[in-house]
């Protein structure tokens, strides 16, 4: 079975980085931890397919992180369509002159 078939659309890691919104380093430890599974075409050469980063969206809860995003496991007992925001920073008190 050939690595790649000229149907398949495989993405490069800039491609679902910035699907994904995270930075391409981060995403390169989500695939050396194994949650991404990629081919490699050679050390430096690595092509995900489309469908596995689906599946890592459903399976994977995104979180924002003050100005970057992270992906972690959803808990078993909850829904897909479920958005959690971190709470809202107090307002800092009000300086008088």
């Amino acid at each position: 079975m050939p690595l790649v078939t000229a149907a398949e659309e495989l993405l490069s890691i800039a491609d679902v980085s910035l699907q994904l919104g995270v930075n391409p380093r981060t995403l390169r430890r989500y695939i050396q931890s194994g949650r991404i599974p990629v081919r490699r075409l050679a050390p430096t050469v690595v092509l995900i397919d489309p469908a596995e980063v689906r599946k890592f969206q459903q399976e994977n809860l995104r979180v924002e992180i003050g100005a970057g995003v992270s992906y972690v496991p959803r808990p078993s007992d909850m829904s897909a369509d479920v958005t959690v925001r971190p709470k809202p920073q107090p307002a800092a008190p009000a300086r008088y002159t």
